[in-house]
């Protein structure tokens, strides 16, 4: 039972990671050392401002999720579950902001 609770974080992190990778050998066909070294600034820049900043926000959430689950309290479940939706369409916005216009970081 616990690894089959594990399997939907696994694909989500393998289909997360697989995009960099497809990136890196669509652009790696070109031989241009230019566009592979852009791909490797924009995934760093992707990293920083948008996935670490969204899974540390479900990640702290996830842990206040399953207490409550456990405790068989659905009502706090859905409360902390609406806020870290909140947060992060909040989140979201810089990050659009600071992505759209790179020259900003």
């Amino acid at each position: 039972k616990l690894i089959q609770s594990t399997i939907p974080s696994v694909v989500t992190l393998i289909c997360e990671y697989m995009i960099f990778s497809i990136d890196i050998v669509f652009v790696g066909q070109s031989n241009s050392a230019n566009l592979i070294a852009g791909i490797g600034l924009a995934t760093l820049a992707l990293n920083m401002v948008s996935f670490s900043v969204v899974q540390g926000l479900c990640g702290g959430i996830d842990t206040l999720v399953s207490r409550y689950s456990g405790q068989k309290d659905p009502y706090t479940c859905k409360i902390y579950l609406n806020i870290c939706r909140l947060l992060s369409i909040i989140a979201f916005v810089p990050q659009a902001i600071l992505l759209y216009y790179p020259a900003l970081l």
